[in-house]
C-alpha cells in the first residue's frame, strides 16, 4: 500500500491569520520540487451554499494548490455555514465532532499515492505543526504553551518562545524550513 510519507499540520488561533496562505505557499513549493501533495481541511466554518453544496473558499484554495486532485468532499468533509469557531458552528448545526472521526478523514487521504498530506486545522492535538498568526488575531499565540509548534509564520516581530519565526509572506523560507523539518 502506498501511503503518504509525511503529514504536515498548519494551525492558527483565529480566522484570517494566514493558515491558507502558508499552506498554499508550501504546496506550491513542494509541487515545484516534484513532490506529490494532497491537502485537507477536515472542518470548515463560514461555508457558502454553491452548486457543489456547502463550500469554503480556503478549502477550494487548498484543492487548487495540491498536485493530487481530490473531490471537494474529501478535502472538506465537514462544511458548516456559520462563520464562527468550527466547534461552535458544529454544535449549532447538531454535528458531533469527534477526534476519531476527524483522524479517520485524514487517514483516508493519507492512503492516496502522495508524498505529503497537508492538513489545515487540529490546533490542540499532539502532532507537529506550523502556526500562522497575525497581530490583529483575537486569540493569543499557541506556541508558548504548545511544544508541538515547530515554527511560527506571522506578520510582526514577536516572541515565539524560541521557535523559528517567519514572515507570513515568505513562503519560500517557510517551505525550506518545512522540507528540512520533514526530511523531504
Amino acid at each position: 500500500m502506498n501511503m503518504a510519507k509525511q503529514w504536515l499540520f498548519i494551525t492558527g488561533t483565529d480566522t484570517d491569520v494566514g493558515k491558507t496562505v502558508v499552506a498554499c505557499g508550501f504546496l506550491a513549493a513542494a509541487n515545484q520540487q516534484g513532490l506529490r501533495t494532497a491537502a485537507i481541511k477536515p472542518v470548515a466554518a463560514g461555508c457558502e451554499l454553491t452548486e457543489q453544496g456547502m463550500t469554503n473558499s480556503d478549502a477550494l484554495q487548498l484543492q487548487a494548490a495540491a498536485s493530487h486532485q481530490l473531490s471537494y468532499q474529501q478535502i472538506n468533509p465537514i462544511a458548516l455555514e456559520p462563520a464562527i469557531a468550527p466547534h461552535i458552528a458544529a454544535a449549532e448545526a447538531g454535528v458531533r465532532l469527534s477526534a476519531s472521526r476527524l483522524v479517520g478523514y485524514c487517514r483516508g487521504v493519507s492512503l492516496m499515492p502522495v508524498d505529503l498530506v497537508l492538513i489545515e486545522g487540529f490546533k490542540r492535538d499532539r502532532h507537529p505543526k506550523i502556526e500562522a498568526w497575525r497581530t490583529d488575531a483575537k486569540n493569543p499565540l499557541i506556541a508558548p504553551g504548545d511544544d508541538t509548534i515547530r515554527a511560527v509564520a506571522c506578520d510582526a516581530e514577536i516572541d515565539t518562545d524560541g521557535r523559528p519565526r517567519f514572515n507570513l509572506d515568505d513562503t519560500g523560507a517557510i517551505a525550506d524550513f518545512i522540507a528540512t523539518e520533514l526530511g523531504l
